[in-house]
């Protein structure tokens, strides 16, 4: 990327003070009416259309389908008796159907109408605008990503790693199970596996693993109520089911749900842990969970979803023990590779010495002030993911306290794997999460330049921070946004 610079006399440092590359003011979001607007105006069709079926004409025209369906013609006394009883039939309808046919009338009479979607036609910047503002702009955004042509070096800001995204609706879900809850669950294993068997069979991935493990769980109701994996297998069973069906005010009216395939995705991914120790299956079904709903609906709390599962990737491959090299290569994958390494060394864990047993000592001491997931250590399921940690003990703390030490480190020292892997994220997203984060650097961009009704912000979006052949967001716009949020810095 290069732009002749008239003001090359600056510095990059001076430029980025010089211009305001971030917006004083909280960027509006202007997509939130819009989506307003389209579910009230889906709520007004669908009535408009039920009232057209109510319609007279409508009934009639049925009416002769039903009696006609090949549409023959016998004549005109056929037609002339056809037309009649297809009159007789409507009558009878309309009357039956008519206190329906009132109140649709009634709820779109007193229903209000949405609100018209005013959007004004952006005007093209004037000269003095371009080359008072806009040009300036570029030329500074431009100095703070990139060095001789190609995009800088950045460090990660150290004050900004206790930021954490908004706690998705599972964590949401998870943090607000009581105890009372957990013995009410407790009492009603067979009744849950029961269920999670049913989901399981509807979604196509009730598999000899996940047979295993249910088997299991039925077991439980043989149990001591002491037992950790009776105290807390039930209550994440029950978490699993509503999770996988949406039936929890928790997981429905939610902008965005999980597709079915990301369902049965999830589900197979925890049955992958099956012959691993128990505490991991509770770590697998909550790790597997979080991800399936970690879906935001704001551009900036999507970035920081990606930047802790950067962190979680960093956590798993700092790491001692003789697979510690399985973990350090499944960090390094991506996608349906990522998840088919993690798979592989779960399978390999029930050998091995050290896994989500430390990680969680570690963020059991520190993993908030690190912006890790942690909800999952809470005192409900603590018995299931905390059982084989050394929380209680002295050498517990001094170990967490090294491998904190560790992890900030390495993260510290990751700014550009970090800018890469967020990247890669964003490119593997679904195309209403491009649009999310294309929606967030624009949003950005118009608030820094403060030209109203005008086209500025997508000019310099489309001349830096854009694919010219994808159109979406390039490796630069995902570094603007990461310095915008202060992750990372010069």
């Amino acid at each position: 990327m290069h732009m002749s610079n008239p003001i090359s006399l600056f510095s990059p440092a001076e430029l980025i003070a010089k211009y305001n590359l971030i917006p004083k003011t909280s960027p509006i979001y202007p997509r939130r009416t819009e989506l307003i607007i389209l579910e009230e105006n889906a709520c007004q069709t669908r009535l408009t259309n039920v009232a057209q079926i109510l319609h007279p004409s409508s009934l009639f025209s049925m009416s002769k389908k039903i009696l006609n369906p090949c549409g023959c013609s016998g004549g005109p006394l056929c037609w002339v008796i056809l037309n009649i009883l297809a009159f007789i039939i409507t009558s009878v309808l309309f009357m039956i159907l008519l206190p329906v046919n009132l109140i649709v009338a009634g709820l779109r009479l007193f229903m209000p109408l949405p609100p018209k979607k005013i959007v004004e036609d952006l005007s093209e910047p004037t000269t003095e605008e371009t080359n008072e503002v806009i040009q300036p702009f570029i030329f500074a955004l431009q100095a703070l990503l990139f060095e001789d042509n190609k995009l800088r070096s950045f460090k990660i800001v150290e004050q900004s790693v206790s930021k954490a995204p908004l706690p998705n609706p599972f964590l949401n879900r998870l943090v607000a199970t009581s105890p009372q809850e957990s013995q009410e669950a407790m009492r009603k294993i067979p009744d849950l596996c029961s269920q999670l068997k049913k989901v399981l069979k509807s979604l196509g991935v009730l598999t000899p693993e996940w047979k295993h493990m249910l088997k299991y769980f039925e077991g439980l109701k043989n149990e001591h109520d002491s037992n950790p994996d009776k105290k807390t297998f039930p209550i994440l069973i029950k978490l699993l089911i509503e999770a996988l069906t949406g039936k929890s005010s928790f997981f429905s009216n939610l902008p965005k749900t999980p597709s079915t395939k990301e369902k049965m995705q999830a589900a197979l991914f925890i049955a992958s842990s099956c012959k691993t120790c128990k505490p991991t299956w509770g770590e697998v079904i909550t790790r597997s969970l979080n991800r399936l709903y970690s879906i935001a609906n704001e551009g900036d709390n999507q970035l920081l979803i990606w930047v802790q599962e950067f962190k979680e990737r960093e956590l798993m491959s700092i790491q001692d023990g003789d697979d510690a090299e399985e973990y350090r290569f499944a960090a390094q994958q991506h996608g349906e590779r990522y998840t088919e390494a993690i798979e592989q060394v779960l399978r390999n864990e029930s050998a091995a010495k050290l896994q989500w047993h430390v990680i969680n000592t570690m963020k059991f001491f520190h993993g908030k002030n690190l912006g890790l997931v942690t909800e999952h250590l809470q005192d409900t399921l603590g018995a299931l993911t905390l059982r084989q940690t050394t929380v209680d003990t002295h050498q517990g703390r001094e170990d967490a306290d090294l491998s904190a030490a560790l992890f900030l480190n390495k993260y510290l020292n990751s700014g550009n794997q970090l800018v890469n892997s967020v990247f890669k994220s964003m490119q593997k997203a679904d195309p209403e999460t491009k649009a999310l984060i294309r929606e967030f650097a624009l949003d950005i961009l118009y608030a820094s330049l403060r030209l109203p009704q005008t086209s500025a912000h997508t000019e310099v979006f489309s001349t830096l921070l854009m694919d010219p052949e994808t159109y979406e967001p390039n490796k630069a716009c995902i570094a603007y946004l990461l310095y915008v949020l202060k992750i990372i810095e010069l």
